[in-house]
C-alpha cells in the first residue's frame, strides 16, 4: 500500500493593523522633535512677573510634555 501525501501547512501571514492614533501621534512627534532642533536659540521667556532665560528648546520641550499631561489627565477623566 502507499501512504498518503502528508499535508502541507498553508502559511498564512497575519497582518497586524497599526491604529491611526498611533500613527498620527508618531508623525506629531517627529514634527515637534525637528521644530525643537530647529529652535535652539537662546530666549528670555516671561511667565508673569518672572523672567527667565534658556534656550528656546528647552522652553519647547516643557510646553509639549505639559500638553502631554494634560492631554493624558483629560483622557482619563473620560469613561
Amino acid at each position: 500500500m502507499t501512504e498518503p501525501a502528508p499535508k502541507t501547512a498553508k502559511k498564512t501571514a497575519k497582518r497586524t493593523k497599526v491604529p491611526a492614533k498611533l500613527i498620527v501621534a508618531l508623525v506629531v512627534l517627529a514634527i515637534a522633535i525637528v521644530f525643537i532642533l530647529q529652535n535652539r536659540q537662546v530666549t528670555n521667556i516671561y511667565l508673569l512677573t518672572a523672567t527667565l532665560s534658556s534656550p528656546l528648546w528647552t522652553a519647547l520641550t516643557g510646553v509639549f510634555v505639559l500638553g502631554g499631561i494634560v492631554g493624558f489627565l483629560l483622557r482619563r477623566g473620560r469613561s
